[in-house]
């Protein structure tokens, strides 16, 4: 998530680069990929609405960086030749600040021919898979928008990573689910 999505997206380029085996996809949970972007369109519409403050981001931007240039595709993934990547789930939250980066992230992914699977998740916030120690599992008969993203990543992880089927399919957990009943 946030700072860890851009580390994740920078390692498999740097994998592919090296011609290291890449996984079989990777989900993504509000990515920071443009490190030196506090002024697009989405850092104004969404500062009421999000809790991540464009002071502490340039700040965090600084300290990660360490003077190195920010747009560095090694530090800003947005910048970054995504060819040939594997399957790429990303949730983000439509009320966030990085919105705008991540959109970018997916569309330029997507002409690199990347498979990539964007939810744009109404009223939320940066982050917001990981609120779900906070929010009730179900409100009001729904399912809450955090425990959703869970959903969808067990669903991309089912699509795309072979041994999560298997697993699911196996003897072994048939039979173990038998006895838990």
């Amino acid at each position: 998530d946030s700072a860890g999505g851009a580390l994740c997206v920078t390692t498999l380029v740097a994998l592919r680069d090296s011609n290291v085996p890449l996984p079989a996809g990777v989900m993504l949970i509000s990515p920071w990929v443009e490190l030196s972007d506090t002024s697009r369109g989405s850092w104004e519409r969404n500062a009421q609405y999000d809790y991540l403050d464009s002071d502490l981001a340039r700040y965090f931007a600084k300290v990660y960086a360490a003077g190195q240039d920010m747009g560095d595709p090694r530090l800003s993934p947005l910048n970054a030749d995504l060819r040939g990547l594997p399957p790429i789930h990303i949730e983000v939250g439509e009320c966030e600040v990085l919105l705008d980066q991540v959109v970018a992230f997916a569309a330029r992914a997507q002409c690199a021919e990347v498979d990539v699977r964007l939810v744009l998740a109404e009223d939320m916030v940066h982050v917001f898979p990981l609120f779900t120690v906070v929010v009730p599992q179900e409100e009001e008969g729904r399912t809450p928008e955090p425990f959703r993203a869970f959903e969808r990543f067990a669903l991309f992880v089912e699509e795309h990573i072979p041994l999560a089927i298997s697993l699911k399919e196996s003897p072994v957990s048939r039979s173990r689910g038998a006895n838990d009943a």
